[in-house]
């Protein structure tokens, strides 16, 4: 799958992605540092990209509509270290396809995974 990571996603979670043999562009590595939400979900949609993210503003529908991106997964855990969120990722990704995800606000939770 072909994701862009948000720059508040850890390093580890970008490799993680990596080692399970996915395309990552991760924001940080390529310096777009305060680029707006807007910016960021033009460049994943275009290059239709999944974007991982602990940003919560992607979670607002009326503003990001799902059907118009390729899909974003909103980390919301009650934990944010990048070791817990490694776990969930591993878990959400495993046996998923690109289709899991297209069009679809995927909110990470603890205990669940809630679909929009």
């Amino acid at each position: 799958m072909r994701f862009l990571t948000d720059e508040n996603i850890a390093k580890s979670t970008v490799v993680l992605l990596r080692d399970l043999g996915h395309d990552v562009l991760d924001v940080k590595e390529s310096k777009w540092f305060g680029y707006s939400d807007d910016k960021l979900l033009g460049i994943a949609t275009r290059q239709k990209r999944i974007i991982v993210t602990l940003d919560h503003d992607f979670g607002n529908i009326l503003r990001y509509p799902p059907e118009r991106h390729e899909g974003v997964v909103l980390v919301s855990l009650n934990s944010p270290l990048p070791i817990i969120v490694n776990q969930a990722i591993r878990k959400l990704v495993s046996g998923k396809t690109a289709s899991f995800f297209k069009r679809r606000l995927v909110i990470l939770e603890d205990h669940q995974i809630r679909i929009r």
